[in-house]
């Protein structure tokens, strides 16, 4: 499961982040599994939490 997150301020916003410690993996966006006990979107939304630190999201788009 990856994410796409746009974030909205004067213009939209692309999140994406640099892995500390590890430079060589490059660019990434929000990814990761989906453990048993949650949905797609709950996955999304806990993966978007511990990659970027933003607990207010307003929606996920699964498909």
């Amino acid at each position: 499961m990856a994410a796409y997150v746009l974030r909205r301020r004067r213009t939209w916003e692309l999140l994406v982040f640099n892995q500390a410690g590890n430079p060589q993996a490059g660019t990434q966006i929000p990814a990761g599994g989906v453990r048993r006990s949650e949905t797609p979107d709950e996955a999304v939304m806990r993966e978007v939490q511990e990659e970027t630190g933003l607990t207010q999201v307003c929606c996920a788009l699964n498909s």
